[in-house]
């Protein structure tokens, strides 16, 4: 798995964040995430 999330526009189920999300959990949860994305980690954001 790359170090980066998918793309926020790919489609899972309809879903446009959701694989986005998922990925950010999973690399979150293995210290790989980068530190670009800790400071709005918990935050909603508009698309």
């Amino acid at each position: 798995m790359s170090t980066y999330p998918t793309s926020p526009r790919e489609m899972t189920r309809g879903m446009a964040y959701f694989p986005r999300m998922l990925d950010k959990i999973r690399l979150h949860a293995r210290g790989e995430l980068g530190t670009d994305y800790h400071e709005n980690l918990g935050h909603a954001t508009a698309l």
